[in-house]
């Protein structure tokens, strides 16, 4: 009988899925205690967003100290990491001394085995990182992204490949959920030689030296048939799969896959080694503490069950995809945004859409639908880069028509080249930038790492550790079981009454505000204009008006007009006032918010990286195209693009908007003198907010 070797994934869902404030530490220890009991083959705790969501956490350990405080309690499973080749837990990719160092910390921190994967599936991106796991003596499971138009032939070569570079298992992952029952039935029937073609003598051959490697499968269970496709494919001669107690975000009956998996088996030659007993008690401890506060997706939900049977993309794009169609205003585009990323995908050769391949179709898809008048009229760098294989080969032909178009565009494709190169230098040193970049905070080497993967992030999180070190009060969290000093209790107190306080002043403000705009309630808008086109079309240069407790100057030589400088805020206040008269007209809110409409529609949009209206006749503003994070440097530690006072010439760089981890160069369409720069560096910024103005020559 042919026992199933288990890979639980539960503790690495949590961090992705979960609000880690309303898990208290108590809780991790027995949810670890038990899984260390139920005996799995191995426990993946990194993958995906989870080493970013691990520095926001009220435990005050950074992702390495939290791997080691897992290790401490969980010492007779091995502990596992999923990582990218060159991006490791990131969206970029990283020099091979950071790889280097990741490997060698995650192995004393307590990782024993990396399931290594490249979303390209480019054997040369996975070279050096298998050589790196094997050099520090720690397990590589060489991983194979799933697709479907491959044949079997492609697989079985590729297991060849990673078992010649000394990978100790094999891991295929279906990262799109696009693998079904019948093919999973046949693909490891021929990987294990159940069926062998005579006629292929050589794939016969690789056949016989797979026979005593451990073929693993992971696929997700967006349609539904994960169950399915996991026992065609143990029925066949699969060595292994991937199961969680905690289900995707878009399964809302919580159901774990782990049960319907283990009752498929029954009157089958296949066992496992869990202990049930432990199982049904982890079960009732996550039910009780984890499953009432994962976070869940309703968007993500609802387009599952519209589109049935239509490709799918991974879980954490689709997320990434709703937050920020959502920050744009444009959340009804999602279907839109959905089916043109699928539709890219197959112009562009087919790649999966794992990290961080699929972040840059993403980006493109936007572009495509939402910023350019017409699909690739506008091409991201990140694009550009991939079509020309820097993230390595392409799985298939790139569409003839999208090369064209993207030729016929007039891109500056030497500096493109230049930045690529000054990047890659860049890279070389990135670890030292880091560490000069946060000496004043931390010069751990775990830490200068976590910044070189999620800076700001990281920045945070050292902040919060030294407030807390410095003032541990503020470090207790809302722990009902937590018990105070009096002298704690007496700070904390203090401070609350001081923000009552605080509240009620707030109230005093608000009020007042309130009472001042009810003096407008008889306020003659009608009677004012007349005064001011007397005012213009006469040679009296100031009046001056005042009834009861309100006072209006008005200056021709300011150019007052009081339609024009009426903000939407102030209307909103205004719009239930009664500023009617006998002898005058209503004035509307509605007919101005369509004015301000209408001025936003008449904006330049010649390029995507700006966004321009004339405020003058030689001062222009430049406006965020997107919303995102502004940088007015190109790294960290690097003089910014421009400061105030500098010239600037048509193309030159202005800064970069980052969304969705794309960065987006603004650049400059006129020859001029940077008059202000309106958004300090690391700033969110809107969507038509005005970062900077330029005096034109």
């Amino acid at each position: 009988m042919k026992t199933i070797k288990i890979i639980d994934t539960s503790i690495k869902d949590i961090f992705k899925n979960f609000n880690s404030e309303n898990l208290n530490i108590k809780n991790f220890n027995e949810l670890f205690k038990l899984i260390d009991e139920i005996n799995f083959s191995s426990l993946e705790i990194i993958g995906g967003s989870c080493f970013e969501k691990m520095l926001s956490n009220n435990f005050n350990k950074s992702p390495w100290e939290i791997i080691s405080y897992i290790k401490s309690i969980i010492k007779n499973t091995p502990l596992q990491a999923l990582i990218g080749a060159k991006n490791l837990v990131s969206f970029d990719y990283y020099p091979q001394d950071i790889i280097k160092r990741f490997i060698k910390i995650s192995i004393n921190h307590g990782i024993s085995i990396f399931r290594v994967y490249d979303a390209l599936n480019d054997i040369e991106n996975l070279k050096p990182t298998i050589n790196e796991i094997l050099n520090n003596n720690g397990i590589c499971q060489g991983t194979i992204i799933y697709y479907p138009n491959k044949d079997i032939n492609y697989y079985i070569n590729f297991i060849s490949q990673l078992k010649s570079l000394g990978c100790h298992s094999i891991c295929i992952k279906d990262a799109e959920s696009t693998l079904i029952p019948a093919k999973s039935s046949e693909l490891f029937r021929r990987i294990k030689n159940k069926e062998v073609n005579n006629s292929e003598s050589n794939i016969s051959n690789y056949n016989k030296s797979l026979e005593d490697i451990d073929v693993f499968l992971n696929t997700q269970n967006l349609k539904g048939v994960q169950v399915l496709n996991y026992f065609e494919a143990i029925s066949n001669g699969c060595d292994g799969v991937d199961l969680s107690f905690i289900p995707s975000t878009y399964y809302e009956n919580f159901i774990p896959s782990i049960f319907p998996f283990l009752l498929s088996l029954k009157e089958k030659k296949i066992t496992h080694n869990l202990d049930i007993t432990r199982i049904n008690e982890l079960y009732d401890l996550i039910k009780e503490e984890v499953y009432p506060n994962l976070n869940k997706n309703k968007t993500f939900s609802n387009i599952r069950f519209i589109n049935s049977n239509k490709s799918f993309l991974p879980e954490w794009l689709m997320v990434m995809l709703e937050n920020q169609l959502f920050e744009l205003g444009e959340l009804d585009k999602i279907d839109e945004v959905f089916d043109e990323i699928l539709k890219i995908k197959e112009e562009v050769g087919n790649p999966s859409l794992s990290t961080p391949i699929g972040q840059i179709i993403g980006g493109q898809a936007i572009l495509n639908t939402l910023i350019s008048n017409k699909r690739w009229e506008i091409v991201s760098d990140e694009m550009q880069l991939m079509l020309s294989g820097s993230f390595g080969k392409l799985p298939d032909e790139i569409n003839p028509k999208i090369l064209e178009l993207i030729n016929n565009i007039n891109y500056n494709n030497n500096e493109l080249l230049n930045n690529n190169i000054i990047l890659e230098t860049k890279n070389d040193n990135l670890f030292e930038i880091c560490k000069n970049d946060i000496k004043k905070y931390s010069q751990n080497e775990e830490d200068i790492l976590s910044y070189c993967f999620f800076a700001d992030k990281t920045l945070k999180f050292l902040n919060q550790k030294r407030k807390i070190k410095s003032n541990p009060i503020e470090g207790i969290k809302n722990d009902k079981k937590q018990e105070l000093s009096i002298k704690d209790t007496i700070k904390i107190l203090d401070k609350t009454k001081k923000e009552q306080e605080k509240f009620k002043e707030n109230i005093e403000i608000d009020k007042l505000r309130e009472e001042q705009m009810n003096d407008f309630k008889d306020l003659n808008i009608e009677k004012i204009r007349e005064i001011i086109n007397l005012l213009e079309n006469s040679n009296i240069e100031e009046i001056k008006i005042e009834s009861d407790n309100i006072k209006i100057t008005l200056n021709k030589t300011k150019n007052i007009n009081l339609e024009k400088n009426l903000k939407i805020d102030d209307l909103n206040k205004l719009e239930s006032l009664d500023l009617s008269t006998d002898d005058s007209k209503i004035l509307k809110q509605k007919s101005l918010k369509e004015k301000e409409e209408t001025n936003l529609k008449d904006i330049s949009t010649k390029e995507f990286d700006q966004n321009l209206e004339k405020t003058s006749s030689n001062l222009i503003e430049i406006k965020s195209p997107i919303v995102g994070t502004f940088y007015a440097s190109p790294s960290p530690g690097e003089p910014p693009f421009v400061m105030v006072g500098k010239k600037v010439k048509k193309g030159d760089t202005l800064c970069i908007i980052e969304a969705m981890k794309l960065m987006n160069k603004i650049n400059s369409d006129y020859d001029g003198i940077i008059e202000e720069i309106c958004v300090s560096n690391e700033e969110p910024v809107e969507f038509n907010q005005t970062i900077m103005k330029i005096r034109m020559n």
